[in-house]
């Protein structure tokens, strides 16, 4: 007999139960089927989703910087859950003829995608934007520096630097090297007279010649609005930078004792804190975009677009 109301039905027998009458008899689906496939839905759109975010904080932000170890201990250890499911996956898809492997399956391949998503764009996030904040942040700001009296073993533990007011560029004994691209660095002062050391250098790379002429890495170098830096740290590229710095000193006879690296800037509180908000930013909108792709795969697993087996759930 037909079902003109379109209810799931399932005969007596299939639940090893006579039928009444005629072999025809027909019961109700129990009610706890259908409230396990929502907790196996819900379980498979939020593991994933969170192995995914768990993994992006803690590969973006403070606690990889300051727990290094911890941070990769709980990453290792949201592998071991994927490993788990791997297991149990296997075990449903050999099992496939009885039951329908679908959702252990799919649990498995998602919560491995969210991981992988998880550690690269956290990886990603915290070499571009938030290691340079951290590095900065977590030294000292300077304020109304000289750079004509004053030398860098003054500021080692300098982040920031707010330069005096009469602070310019000195592009005319700027100096650069070759090595893929071009390397350069020019002096920051406050007189036109030779110095006895030039300590603080803003650097930048393919913005001037190979030799240091045409220097063009600080936007307009004669601009008044900037004469503070931010400091550069050690990022794989100060060595090229060092070899600007005695290119320079070597074309223009000058002398650089104890050279500081940074890039110049308007604002170094602006521009630092900058990193972090694209950093945050970058992190909120990731996790919101992947919990909307993962609502639309369990979504579609659930309607019965992808079927793994034919046995009864």
């Amino acid at each position: 007999m037909s079902n003109p109301y379109g209810a799931a039905t399932f005969t007596a027998a299939q639940f090893g139960q006579p039928a009444y009458g005629s072999g025809s008899g027909i019961v109700k689906a129990p009610q706890t089927r259908t409230r396990s496939e929502f907790v196996v839905a819900g379980t498979s759109l939020l593991i994933p989703w969170v192995v995914f975010t768990v993994n992006w904080a803690l590969l973006s932000f403070t606690v990889r910087y300051r727990h290094q170890q911890l941070c990769w201990f709980v990453v290792e250890l949201s592998f071991c859950l994927i490993c788990v499911e791997a297991y149990f996956a296997y075990r449903a898809w050999r099992r496939r003829s009885i039951r329908d492997p679908t959702w252990c399956v799919f649990l498995c391949l998602a919560t491995a995608l969210g991981w992988v998503l998880g550690v690269s764009l956290g990886m990603v996030n915290y070499s571009a934007h938030m290691r340079l904040y951290y590095d900065v942040a977590s030294l000292e700001m300077y304020v109304n520096i000289d750079p004509a009296t004053t030398n860098g073993l003054q500021y080692l533990d300098a982040g920031r630097i707010v330069f005096t007011k009469d602070a310019y560029l000195d592009v005319s004994r700027a100096g650069g090297v070759k090595h893929d691209v071009a390397y350069c660095a020019a002096p920051v002062t406050t007189s036109s007279d030779k110095l006895a050391s030039y300590d603080y250098w803003v650097v930048g790379t393919n913005c001037c010649s190979p030799t240091g002429e045409f220097f063009k890495c600080a936007g307009d170098p004669a601009s008044p609005k900037a004469h503070s830096g931010m400091r550069l740290l050690d990022n794989g590229d100060v060595e090229h930078y060092r070899r600007a710095v005695e290119q320079a000193e070597s074309k223009h006879g000058i002398s650089a004792r104890h050279p500081m690296f940074f890039t110049w800037v308007e604002d170094p509180v602006t521009s630092v804190n900058s990193h972090q908000e694209v950093g945050f930013k970058n992190f909120l909108l990731g996790t919101l975009i992947y919990f909307a792709f993962q609502l639309f795969c369990v979504a579609l697993v659930g309607a019965g677009a992808f079927r793994l087996g034919h046995g009864i759930k």
